[in-house]
């Protein structure tokens, strides 16, 4: 019984990354207009030439061509246009062949790249600032204890000589 249930799983051919058919994805939770975002591909054909555009809907923006390996899958680097709006886009695969995917992507406003907060906003900066102004409050506090202790105890000690 083994044996057949292993024979009929063999010669029932097998799926690519389970899919059965080509594929792309957008590693990244977002791209950025005018920005390189990064594409993963499989299952286009053996060194095939893929197209790679954007839509809107209404606009369709080429972005690219990338060469698949010897095994049909690719990794590439890809910028977007810097016309496209925000929201979300269609990115579509399609080689020569007629072999084609698709994924939907969202377009972020601004850049990727986080401005960069100020030096005083930083954790550590912060921590530091407020154990060194501590110490020092600290420091103060010793001080006026023992200026305004330290005459106190020498008129005590001249009034007991004295009497």
């Amino acid at each position: 019984m083994i044996g057949a249930v292993t024979a009929l799983l063999l010669s029932a051919g097998a799926q690519a990354h389970g899919v059965g058919g080509a594929w792309v994805q957008v590693p990244g939770a977002t791209i950025f207009a005018g920005e390189p975002f990064e594409l993963w591909g499989a299952d286009f054909g053996h060194n095939a030439t893929v197209d790679i555009a954007l839509s809107t809907g209404d606009q369709i923006y080429p972005v690219g061509q990338v060469v698949a390996g010897e095994d049909g899958h690719f990794t590439t680097s890809i910028a977007a246009p810097d016309a496209l709006p925000a929201g979300f886009v269609e990115l579509t695969a399609t080689t020569e062949a007629g072999v084609s995917s698709s994924v939907w992507v969202q377009v972020g406003r601004g850049s990727a790249a986080a401005p960069p907060a100020a030096w005083w906003m930083d954790p550590s900066v912060l921590v530091l600032g407020a154990l060194v102004i501590g110490g020092l409050v600290a420091i103060g506090v010793m001080l006026f204890r023992r200026r305004t202790t330290q005459p106190a105890t020498a008129t005590r000690q001249l009034s007991s000589r004295r009497g």
